[in-house]
């Protein structure tokens, strides 16, 4: 096994997202914008592990759905809206599991802030 060069770690980037793109009916300029604001947030706000960022993304959604709903968009065949439907079951067969987890995460990072604190007090 040998390490890839950046030319091919961009070549296969980009041939996996078109690929994703054909397959999900999503352009690669929605592709793209997907991935500047994904870059810009991780910039701008603490770096969290990615599930516990898209059960709170879900779980605002959810909560906040009735005032967001104006913004949406309707699926554009019955593909795209099987494929949102079985995202969404996923979410679902993870999502309590994660909020476990997120708590426990949550908490441990508490405790490395208290003890480091602890020194200076």
């Amino acid at each position: 096994m040998r390490t890839l060069s950046p030319e091919e770690t961009l070549q296969i980037s980009e041939s996996a997202q078109k690929r994703s793109a054909d397959r999900l009916n999503f352009s690669l300029d929605e592709l793209a914008e997907d991935e500047k604001l994904m870059r810009a947030l991780t910039e701008s706000q603490p770096l969290i592990p990615k599930p516990y960022a898209e059960m709170a993304l879900l779980t605002y959604l959810e909560d906040n759905f009735g005032d967001l709903k104006c913004f949406g968009v309707e699926s554009r065949d019955d593909k795209e809206a099987e494929f949102g439907e079985k995202l969404y079951e996923e979410f679902l067969s993870w999502s309590d599991f994660s909020q476990r987890t997120f708590h426990i995460f949550v908490r441990e990072i508490k405790n490395s802030i208290n003890k480091s604190y602890q020194g200076y007090s």
